[in-house]
């Protein structure tokens, strides 16, 4: 998916700069009915094009006031004290799918690497690599280690680091 998007990208890159380049052979030898099909050609290919949609869709996921991981800890924050360590787990039941492996060791290492002064991997490699349906007994050992007691839990939700709950 991620070669898909960076393909697209250079395709259009590189088919911009050759229309551009004949673009600009043609405005040197007056051939005007050529020149508004390419920049018509042109045009389209720039407004329609699948990069055009990508980044409408990233500028929504890069906006710091929508990032659901980003109000989460925010809140977290607000709602703690520097003495209380910061933890993040998945919340129980949810479904142990590779989207969801990948957000909880990113919720995990965020929140553990960025916020606590006694950093540990808050069980993150257990996450990542869980093989059951759920995350239920990552989340059971990591509760037992104690870790978890006297800590704000931060609870990973839909949207965090680009997962959409599947």
């Amino acid at each position: 998916r991620y070669a898909g998007i960076k393909l697209a990208y250079g395709v259009v890159a590189i088919a911009s700069l050759v229309t551009l380049s004949v673009l600009v052979g043609l405005f040197a030898q007056e051939h005007w009915a050529a020149q508004v099909g390419l920049v018509a050609m042109l045009a389209v290919l720039l407004t329609g094009s699948a990069t055009v949609a990508v980044a409408e869709n990233w500028s929504s996921r890069i906006n710091r006031a929508e990032q659901p991981h980003a109000v989460s800890v925010v809140r977290a924050i607000e709602q703690s004290s520097p003495d209380l360590p910061l933890r993040c787990l998945p919340r129980a039941g949810t479904a142990a799918t590779p989207g969801s492996r990948i957000a909880a060791y990113f919720c995990v290492r965020w929140v553990e690497d960025a916020f606590n002064e006694d950093r540990f991997h808050g069980y993150r490699f257990d996450f990542l690599g869980a093989e059951g349906p759920t995350f239920g007994p990552e989340i059971e050992a990591a509760r037992a280690s104690g870790r978890y007691d006297f800590a704000r839990v931060v609870l990973m939700e839909r949207g965090w680091f680009g997962w959409d709950g599947n």
